[in-house]
């Protein structure tokens, strides 16, 4: 049996446009979500701490879906009117991230960067990047305070 077809009738044209729409909007679709459809952070809070001791942390966040992040926590001291970034506190590598995931309880600053830090007495604050699916999230910390015992000031 032949089937012949009416090359006058163009319909079928329009069923090409649409899927490729489709397509293109099916593969772009992440591009056009905001980083909170995966993931907000609040706020990160460092606990002012005496030499020797990794500052405490608390990082109010909600995952909502599964994603692959690169992360970088850089440690800045305030020094002469600027931040500064401690290159030997800083750290960055790639994590999955779920709903599942819970930060520790005793969330420190050697915890949440990867890396052994060991502050002198002055005045900081962390910043944290999380790059994924070409979108990042940034968030500062609030400044805080290393001290060189109980009660001494800088």
């Amino acid at each position: 049996m032949i089937t012949s077809y009416n090359v006058s009738d163009k319909t079928w044209w329009k069923w090409i446009i649409i899927g490729w729409i489709v397509l293109i909007s099916y593969s772009n679709i992440n591009s056009f979500l905001p980083s909170s459809y995966w993931m907000t952070v609040s706020s990160v809070y460092v606990s002012d701490t005496n030499v020797g001791t990794s500052p405490p942390m608390l990082v109010t966040r909600s995952i909502f879906r599964p994603f692959t992040a690169d992360w970088i926590v850089e440690v800045e001291e305030f020094r002469d009117g600027y931040f500064t970034l401690i290159p030997e506190c800083s750290g960055k590598d790639r994590n999955n991230y779920s709903s599942e995931n819970k930060l520790p309880i005793d969330l420190d600053l050697e915890w949440w960067s990867g890396k052994l830090c060991h502050l002198y007495p002055g005045r900081y604050r962390v910043e944290t990047t999380w790059t994924f699916l070409g979108k990042s999230i940034r968030e500062v910390s609030n400044i805080f305070t290393i001290t060189t015992k109980e009660g001494d000031g800088e």
